[in-house]
């Protein structure tokens, strides 16, 4: 397992653009309901954006559950759901490899 997105305030973090088709597999992943018995964990506890202060609804959303990708091999990626706002709210730049696997795991699964 290899963590990915797991954020601070505490610890500084690679910033850039990442593509809209990953960004679009991404959210796939994380509100399919077909997914969530195979690759993500939920009530695994509550993480709030260090960054900023999203309210209501969009906080509960946000700060619950992993998302599990596979990768080559045996490696499997683990990122908390709060990973899609951090690389759309504050530009996080995931390693390379983390994106192509959400890209290829989200279109094996037709999420």
């Amino acid at each position: 397992m290899l963590n990915v997105g797991w954020l601070s305030c505490e610890h500084r973090f690679t910033t850039g653009e990442v593509s809209d088709s990953f960004v679009r597999a991404l959210r796939r992943l994380i509100s399919s309901p077909v997914f969530i018995p195979v690759g993500t964990a939920t009530a695994m506890g509550f993480h709030e954006c260090e960054f900023c202060s999203p309210t209501g609804a969009e906080k509960l959303a946000m700060g619950t559950g992993e998302l599990w990708v596979p990768g080559t091999g045996d490696l499997i990626y683990v990122a908390p759901k709060l990973v899609a706002h951090y690389i759309e709210a504050h530009g996080y730049l995931p390693p390379q490899e983390f994106m192509e696997a959400v890209v290829a795991f989200q279109d094996a699964v037709g999420a």
